[in-house]
């Protein structure tokens, strides 16, 4: 009986090794949670919080999206970079943004880089007055303890007026990879 036991408990051990270290590179379902955390948070400051007073009224609010400014270890192809904006941007309701007379505008190189693709809704180039830049900080921290390696990943989006300069809307996600065994597994 002990020597089955002892076989078992070996049995788990070897195969929690031999399985593959988990890793603390960003995967597309980060992505994801990364925009629909923002989107929800936005959402809800336009309902709720200091951009909820608002009205169909209000000046208009042009918001051109800028390039995600990346400070990770983590390589992020361009098609990441825009998904990162465009799902915010499409992740929001339509009548709110109506609401709230509020716009997206796309910036002129993601213009370019989409060009012949259907990923822009017709019209998305039509007014190009942007009254607010939208800009998207990634950032990340690494810590090394023999063989456990722990990522902390932030990523801050601003909304800012060009009038002024003054910070109109601001909110952060931040999470944790980490993985644990030898850099050469």
């Amino acid at each position: 009986m002990q020597i089955a036991m002892l076989s078992a408990v070996t049995c788990v051990i070897l195969a929690s090794c031999a399985s593959a270290p988990r890793r603390t590179m960003l995967t597309i379902e980060d992505y994801a949670f990364i925009a629909d955390e923002i989107a929800a948070k936005l959402q809800a400051d336009l309902s709720t919080g200091p951009l909820a007073s608002r009205t169909s009224g209000s000046p208009p609010m042009v918001i051109s999206v800028q390039k995600v400014v990346n400070l990770t270890s983590d390589l992020l192809p361009t098609s990441i970079r825009r998904a990162l904006v465009v799902r915010v941007k499409d992740s929001l309701p339509k009548v709110l943004l109506e609401e709230k007379n509020i716009q997206f505008v796309i910036p002129m190189e993601l213009v370019r880089a989409g060009a012949g693709t259907r990923e822009w809704e017709e019209g998305s180039f039509t007014e190009r007055r942007p009254t607010h830049h939208m800009t998207v900080k990634f950032r990340s921290v690494t810590r090394t303890a023999e063989k456990q390696r722990t990522e902390s990943y932030l990523c801050d989006y601003q909304i800012t007026a060009l009038s002024s300069g003054e910070l109109v809307w601001s909110d952060q996600v931040e999470f944790k990879r980490w993985a644990e065994g030898r850099l050469w597994d």
